[in-house]
């Protein structure tokens, strides 16, 4: 893409002399709630819930538990799941790899409990048929050393599968806790520890980890006597600990004997990027609990771990000139593949967005929008788009979206007095997801008889969005007053209960009145961090 200026987003860690080096939390910014993690050998691989996004289980890599990059999802395409799902749809996602048949696997809530399952981590995966018929949500699933596979879930309970991790084949080897969320298992000999969480993953619950202990998973189970053992809840009064409502944990040991925790959580004043992954270091008491080395409040910096710094970054741009689509994309319906929305070899080196019906309230549209989640405070993402809008409304350019019924557009589309560069909005002050009776509400518009124009959003920090474009990607001017997207903003994009997922960033075409089909061709896609 033409322009005058460019940059590249900021690593998780800071390299130090000496082969020392420090982290900051989170280690994945923006909406990786309900994360699994997993070591194999000298990797990581980390899943997370997608609800309601299409391909959906996102998995990332790491070799040092600080820096990811995507590599696959858990699957392409599950067309059962709601056009738009924000509350229920694929979640409580775990990850493991099962030495008895040599394959990844991730188990999930959908349908019951959904399993798929692949010989490589980046996949493609394979559904399970039937799931795993088990009681309960949020699995956690635990290989011991003797190669038996056990399941927890928040119906409390100890449950063994067979070798392959697909079948129930003993449904109480134990009880650790009454109804909980994130379960997991691990062991440090001679103790088996259970962790789980408590008191709702919604803004502004009191989320919490828990442990007890065992020297046989069948019991008497411990509970650790410090229980929380993770907790902050200051509603975004304590700047030195931002991160509130730890949960969803899991405690694993590096291949250099070093011990961790991992979680989601979130902070009050971002509700756009809902709920992070952090990391904290671990450390074991003499009688053997284990404890975040920093205290219950999740820490802001660490030294990383005894681990060879590997600067992943998780991808955002996209030039476009790959067959397929960056693994940062999915949609918010079931993906159409057949090109008749969007196509990459249509133009080669461009997307090809063709208008899809109606606007971006309802679902025909996006069938041909694709979106990324937004993990950055301080930004700015660009693209440079050919649009010719001929009749009706039909536009082409960036949308910020929640729901179908909260989302920014920022477009080249026809007024009644001609072509335009429009700033507009949907909202819907009675029903959260409800698009169809969504408000539309034009910001602001500027004549533009252009055909191409370079379309940006820069991000302040503060989750106030301010839009611009330019003819020849230099001399930008700004179009409107910046919008407000945080919680209670303009344009809300937060998640809250019953609306699980982040804000997005994403591209569109829609014919929204006309009747004749047409395209929109992005050149490129790119963010820069101010991070």
């Amino acid at each position: 893409m033409a322009g005058c200026a460019g940059g590249a987003p900021g690593a998780g860690g800071t390299a130090g002399s000496g082969g020392a080096w420090q982290y900051t939390n989170p280690v994945i910014k923006g909406d990786w709630s309900d994360p699994g993690v997993v070591r194999v050998g000298e990797d990581y691989y980390s899943v997370r819930s997608t609800f309601g996004w299409q391909p959906g289980l996102a998995v990332a890599h790491s070799k040092d538990l600080v820096h990811w990059e995507y590599i696959g999802n858990g699957f392409s395409s599950l067309p059962s799941i709601g056009t738009g799902e924000v509350a229920n749809g694929i979640w409580g996602s775990e990850i493991i790899y099962n030495p008895n048949t040599s394959m990844f696997m991730i188990y999930a809530t959908y349908n019951g409990l959904s399993v798929f399952e692949s010989a490589t981590p980046e996949g493609p995966y394979t559904n399970v048929a039937g799931g795993l018929m088990a009681e309960g949500y949020d699995p956690g699933v635990f290989v011991d050393d003797d190669g038996r596979v056990y399941l927890v879930s928040s119906a409390g309970k100890i449950v063994e599968l067979s070798a392959d991790g697909k079948t129930v084949i003993n449904p109480s080897v134990s009880t650790y806790a009454g109804w909980n969320e994130g379960p997991e298992l691990f062991k440090r000999a001679p103790y088996y520890y259970v962790t789980w969480s408590s008191n709702g993953t919604d803004r502004g619950a009191n989320g919490v980890v828990n442990s007890a202990r065992s020297m046989s998973l069948a019991g008497p189970w411990e509970l650790d006597p410090t229980n929380p053992v993770m907790q902050n809840l200051n509603n975004g009064t304590d700047p030195a600990h931002p991160f509130e409502g730890p949960q969803h944990s899991e405690v694993l040991q590096t291949q250099n004997g070093e011990w961790f925790v991992t979680f989601h959580t979130w902070e009050w004043n971002y509700g756009t990027l809902a709920r992070n992954m952090c990391l904290e270091p671990v450390v074991w008491t003499e009688d053997s609990w284990w404890r975040p080395k920093n205290g219950r409040k999740p820490s802001l910096t660490n030294d990383g771990p005894n681990l060879p710094y590997t600067p992943y970054a998780i991808q955002r741009s996209d030039d476009f000139s790959s067959p397929t689509l960056g693994p940062q994309w999915f949609f918010h319906i079931a993906p159409d593949w057949s090109g008749a929305s969007w196509s990459l070899s249509d133009n080669p080196g461009f997307l090809r967005i063709k208008t899809r019906d109606y606007d971006l309230n309802v679902f025909p549209a996006y069938k041909g929008t694709p979106l990324q989640r937004i993990d950055l405070k301080h930004f700015t993402a660009e693209t440079a788009v050919t649009f010719d809008a001929q009749s009706g409304h039909e536009a082409a350019g960036l949308i910020l979206h929640s729901t179908m019924a909260f989302n920014v557009m920022f477009s080249l589309t026809r007024a009644d007095a001609g072509k335009v560069i429009e700033l507009a909005s949907f909202t819907n002050a009675d029903n959260r997801v409800d698009g169809a009776r969504a408000t539309r509400t034009t910001m602001a518009t500027v004549p533009f008889d252009g055909t191409s124009a370079h379309l940006k959003v820069s991000f302040d920090g503060q989750e106030n969005a301010t839009f611009s474009f330019s003819a020849d990607g230099c001399t930008w001017q700004v179009v409107g007053t910046p919008v407000s997207v945080g919680l209670g903003g303009q344009v809300d994009l937060s998640w809250r209960v019953q609306g699980w997922s982040g804000a997005t960033i994403g591209l569109f075409a829609v014919k929204n009145g006309a009747t004749a089909d047409n395209y929109a061709d992005f050149d490129s896609f790119t963010v820069t961090s101010q991070d």
